[in-house]
């Protein structure tokens, strides 16, 4: 006699997403400024304009789809400059899209700068400094976790900023998704939200690897780069990984293989970055804090521990020992926020 099917329930499947709402509106005028940027603290610091200072406002709502978080945010003029030093103190790794429905930023992390209008879409990697100032403004933003979007990305590196403008199909396409997802969102539960994963992240690298696209008419060479950009990443701690291996082992000549990566300083540049980015990550993290810089230097692929010091010092301003100091640091006295009032409760999804 066969055993009785026994159907278990889903325990997410009735369960919504966690949403959070910070809003100044609640605050003092003093204390609003101070709570929104010991909020930001760990993205950035922020600057507000003087007139901002008189009737300064900030609200973000957001929800978290697994391990997207997604919301629409209102804000009055400032600037922001996320640096070095907030980078090295705070392991945030996202991409963050930004879509706009009112207001006007400015990008200055290149001479010229870039002005977004309504409807544009601004992508910006957390992994690199940025500088930019604002308007009073109102946008939909989109935080991805790095490891979930750069492997679908054909130049997941080369942009600390992205400018596409509102006009292209594939933005529009992705912001007609987002913004569909966030009207819905009070009614989303975990394993909905599980499913819409992979939809979100293939249209998200559409829209991005589409602006690149447009750059060049070589299709062959984009997916070439990003199937070498996966293996070095894939395969960076191997201590045999060389140029020469990398060409073999894709059918090219070195002479191609340079040219591939000749804005990124060269292949073997392009390896030791990796490497580098793989050493930082262990520095900060509090399980490896026993491990030595030696012992870390080696397992990354450095012979010796004052190469790698010269090496992380060139790339990120500062030395193994500073950045793992840094990493350590947290503020001690911080303004109590609950959860449901988080702002920025993905800056602890990864």
């Amino acid at each position: 006699m066969s055993e009785p099917t026994i159907q278990r329930e889903d325990v997410n499947a009735g369960r919504v997403i966690p949403r959070s709402v910070f809003d100044t509106a609640i605050l003092p005028q003093r204390t609003a400024v101070e709570n929104w940027q010991e909020q930001l603290e760990p993205i950035c610091e922020a600057r507000l304009s003087k007139d901002s200072d008189i009737d300064f406002h900030a609200r973000v709502e957001s929800f978290v789809l697994d391990k997207i978080a997604i919301g629409d945010m209102q804000i009055t003029a400032q600037a922001f400059d996320r640096s070095r030093f907030c980078i090295a103190r705070h392991n945030v790794e996202h991409y963050v899209l930004h879509f706009f429905r009112s207001g006007r930023l400015v990008c200055r992390n290149t001479e010229t700068g870039s002005r977004l209008e309504p409807g544009d879409m601004l992508v910006a990697d957390m992994t690199h400094p940025q500088r930019m100032a604002l308007t009073d403004i109102d946008f939909l933003h989109v935080a991805i976790p790095r490891p979930l979007l750069a492997p679908l990305l054909i130049e997941p590196d080369a942009y600390p900023i992205r400018h596409i403008r509102g006009d292209n199909i594939l933005v529009k396409m992705l912001h007609d998704q987002m913004y569909s997802l966030v009207s819905h969102a009070h009614r989303i539960t975990v394993t909905q939200a599980q499913a819409l994963m992979p939809a979100v992240l293939q249209l998200s690298a559409a829209a991005i690897n589409g602006m690149i696209a447009e750059r060049t008419a070589d299709g062959v060479h984009q997916s070439l780069m990003q199937a070498i950009r996966r293996h070095i990443s894939s395969h960076a701690l191997d201590r045999d990984l060389s140029p020469q291996k990398i060409a073999a082992h894709f059918g090219i000549s070195r002479r191609k293989l340079s040219y591939l990566f000749q804005e990124d300083g060269g292949i073997a540049t392009h390896i030791q970055n990796e490497r580098l980015r793989l050493a930082r990550q262990a520095l900060m993290d509090p399980a490896q804090r026993g491990r030595t810089i030696g012992e870390i230097a080696e397992a990354h692929g450095f012979s010796h521990r004052t190469s790698f010091i010269r090496a992380f010092e060139r790339v990120y301003d500062l030395t193994p020992s500073q950045q793992r100091a840094l990493a350590s640091v947290r503020l001690q006295a911080r303004t109590a926020v609950p959860a449901d009032h988080a702002p920025f409760r993905w800056v602890g999804l990864g």
